[in-house]
């Protein structure tokens, strides 16, 4: 009876955890091009920017610097209008156009500004977007490639 017992309590342990992995899954499947052009759409406020050197899958932040002075907003006609502050405080406005590409993961903005590019969507919910935009170098040959990173949050 004590075999029987045992077996029935482990049983039903096995059976909870089952149940509460599988029921309790992420939100965050899959998302659909839709959905991620529907999210963001509108104006994002930047927090913060983290650029970063990336060597032999070693990742060396250099820099985190705020961006609160940065707005981004996403027009559903596919154009985009941004406003930065540059090194000298001066306002400067950018505009252009985006798009979603490589299975709705990335965002490409237009070659005609300075804010061209493709960026890595690295995470989209209703009030975060965190992009990422990477370029490798070879500086040295014997020292291999280096890849520049920077890292962008925003809130809304």
């Amino acid at each position: 009876m004590f075999m029987k017992k045992q077996f029935l309590f482990v049983f039903l342990i096995v059976l909870s955890f089952t149940t509460l992995f599988t029921s309790c899954k992420e939100d965050d499947e899959e998302i659909t091009e839709e959905v991620k052009e529907s999210i963001i759409i509108g104006r994002w406020e930047g927090e913060t920017a983290t650029t970063s050197v990336i060597q032999d899958d070693s990742v060396f932040p250099i820099q985190t610097q705020d961006i609160s002075n940065t707005m981004m907003e996403f027009n559903a006609d596919g154009t985009y209008n941004s406003t930065v502050n540059d090194e000298d405080g001066n306002l400067v406005d950018n505009s252009g156009t985006w798009i979603l590409s490589n299975g709705d993961t990335e965002i490409i903005f237009d070659a005609s500004t300075e804010a061209e590019g493709i960026f890595t969507i690295d995470a989209l919910t209703e009030s975060d977007l965190k992009i990422t935009s990477q370029e490798e170098e070879t500086i040295d040959p014997d020292q291999g490639t280096i890849t520049a990173s920077i890292t962008m949050d925003f809130k809304r």
